[in-house]
């Protein structure tokens, strides 16, 4: 019995130590990107892998709510590894998200600080954001 709760722990913590783990905190996160806004998933779609340099991922076509950070058009369009697979962010129809973009890209993920805002976070993160904007060097 004890070598089976042994066998059990250890298959426990192989299994949780591939989740995403990125270390970055919210200020490193709104200097590196370019673009910080918040939106609403309008609709995504499943794209699988269409050769050896692509892989799974969600593609979310997003209405601007909000810019936090940079420049952006009133629609955007981005991609995430699909959840559970790496760090990508699981995408909702009609679900708010605060999205933090790079410069030349439209992928997203957890280690980027993209994720849903969920209840008092839509209120209070933002604002946040903007405060630390505010403290970054003027390029």
């Amino acid at each position: 019995m004890f070598k089976f709760a042994v066998f059990s722990f250890l298959l426990l913590m192989s299994l949780t130590s591939s989740a995403c783990s990125c270390g970055r905190n919210l200020k490193e996160q709104v200097g590196e990107a370019d673009r910080i806004i918040v939106a609403k998933v309008v609709s995504a779609r499943y794209q699988s892998g269409t050769n050896e340099n692509s892989f799974p991922h969600v593609q979310a076509n997003m209405a601007v709510i909000r810019l936090l950070k940079g420049k952006a058009a009133e629609n955007v369009v981005v991609e995430t590894s699909l959840p559970g697979n790496g760090c990508g962010v699981s995408m909702t129809i009609g679900q708010t998200y605060i999205i933090f973009l790079r410069k030349d890209t439209q992928y997203i993920g957890m280690c980027d600080g993209s994720h849903e805002l969920l209840g008092f976070e839509e209120r209070t993160m933002p604002d946040e954001i903007l405060a630390l904007v505010r403290t970054l060097p003027k390029k």
